[in-house]
């Protein structure tokens, strides 16, 4: 079965972007335009980003936007496709979901 890729929608964005927001060098991983394609996330996707933290950002703060992009109903069926993969932060395909 050949299904689409989930793309990310404007919302999409402003959760990628929240993330993005605090930290020191942006990811691969995440969508920045719409019609982007939604990638589930590698296991241990926080400990990953907590090195390239801004020093004016909060683990916290980190920790709310990376679970609101996670918890999304778009990231949801991205993981949930068929053959879905995980991907690191570079956005390469690391594990399937």
């Amino acid at each position: 079965m050949n299904q689409k890729p989930i793309i990310a929608t404007e919302k999409d964005l402003r959760r990628s972007s929240a993330i993005q927001a605090l930290l020191t060098q942006s990811l691969a991983v995440l969508p920045t335009e719409i019609g982007d394609p939604i990638r589930p996330v590698s296991i241990g996707f926080f400990q990953q980003l907590s090195p390239l933290l801004s020093s004016e950002a909060s683990v916290t703060a980190l920790r709310r936007a990376i679970g609101a992009y996670v918890h999304s109903k778009r990231y949801y069926l991205a993981c949930r496709q068929e053959g879905a993969m995980r991907y690191d932060c570079n956005g390469n395909p690391v594990e399937p979901v």
